[in-house]
């Protein structure tokens, strides 16, 4: 069991819209749900039941897209597969049904991407991109699609990178959050949303003098930053609370969020925000039964929580034992094989048999 913890320090699941993927803790990978473009990694596009990704090599980490699957393996190589408008790493527009690396100089830390564009984070700070940059999400000054990687101009060394289909976060060294793309809801941060709806260079979240930023996280139309005296901060589109208390349009400019206790994780989904504190609590706030919810909504829960997992209108949670729970409000029995409860955590027991042994 102090395997499966080790490898559930990060999440060991990931979600995005209609795929799944499950990180083992020997390495191997499997994954369920909507495959048209192969980014199941399986070497067909066909949608079964949890099936093993098709990759020789042992893997550390995981990354969903909305039509596109990364993983990182132990010596660092990014492995990608699904749609490619050149997110893939190479010029042709067909998708990839079998996972391909990507050419990188130095081993990956992290990977990050959204439907049509994909972040990567390296070993020595520095962060490459590579996709569609229509909306300036790939933060080079220019709109052209990158058919193989380029360094992103930086300042300083980068920590962390958080990337969707419309925008990114990349946090540096020294504690700043510089965010490109789509910023029609604030969620860059920048306050200027009424008057730049989008921007294809870095610009820095305003943040108060001598935030100490441990991890960035993009939502779709708001984003969130984890500091390191455990306060979460927000901005963007607040229609379900998602932000902050009372409902509202935008959040230009970054907002506390009200937590009587030290947060250590949290999560994005298109309409809501989902934090876990040092006890082991979750909270949701945000849409519930499809209207939004003022105060965070405490989700009951048999046992204290060690990670949770965000996407769309998804929520996967696991527990210290190892046992993973899912709530949101999609009802894809394809995907999850069982319909979601929208305001209620239920077992996510449809794993298959290999999956399933590393849970007690």
């Amino acid at each position: 069991m102090d395997e499966l913890l080790s490898f559930l320090s990060s999440p060991t699941f990931s979600i995005c819209q209609d795929t799944i993927l499950f990180l083992l803790p020997n390495g191997q990978v499997y994954g369920r749900g909507y495959n048209l473009y192969g980014e199941l990694g399986t070497g067909n596009r066909a949608r079964t039941p949890f099936t093993q990704m098709e990759i020789s090599h042992t893997v550390s980490a995981i990354s969903t897209g909305t039509v596109n699957t990364a993983v990182i393996t132990l010596d660092g190589t990014v492995y990608a597969s699904g749609s490619s408008m050149g997110q893939l790493g190479y010029t042709e527009t067909y998708s990839q049904t079998l996972p391909i690396p990507l050419q990188l100089p130095l081993p990956a830390l992290k990977v990050s991407h959204g439907r049509t564009s994909t972040m990567v984070l390296l070993v020595d700070g520095t962060v490459w991109a590579l996709g569609t940059n229509e909306e300036g999400q790939l933060g080079l000054m220019s709109p052209e699609t990158q058919y193989t990687p380029v360094q992103i101009p930086l300042p300083l060394p980068a920590l962390d990178i958080s990337a969707n289909d419309l925008n990114s976060l990349i946090l540096l060294s020294d504690g700043t959050v510089l965010g490109s793309g789509f910023n029609g809801s604030g969620q860059l941060g920048v306050g200027d949303a009424g008057t730049q709806s989008k921007t294809n260079f870095l610009m820095p979240m305003i943040l108060p003098e001598g935030s100490h930023v441990m991890s960035v996280v993009c939502g779709v139309y708001h984003s969130m930053v984890l500091l390191a005296d455990g306060s979460v901060w927000g901005c963007g589109l607040n229609t379900n609370c998602q932000v902050k208390d009372i409902p509202s349009g935008h959040i230009l400019t970054p907002v506390r969020l009200p937590s009587q206790q030290r947060v250590v994780s949290v999560a994005c989904g298109v309409n809501n925000t989902v934090y876990l504190t040092e006890d082991g609590t979750v909270y949701n706030r945000g849409r519930v039964n499809g209207l939004p919810t003022p105060v965070p909504q405490k989700m009951d829960l048999p046992s204290p929580t060690q990670a949770i997992v965000a996407s769309g209108d998804t929520v996967i949670i696991i527990l210290d034992d190892g046992s993973p729970y899912i709530y949101g409000e999609r009802t894809s029995s394809d995907v999850f094989g069982t319909k979601l409860t929208p305001n209620e955590a239920v077992p996510f027991l449809t794993l298959p048999p290999s999956v399933s042994d590393y849970f007690p």
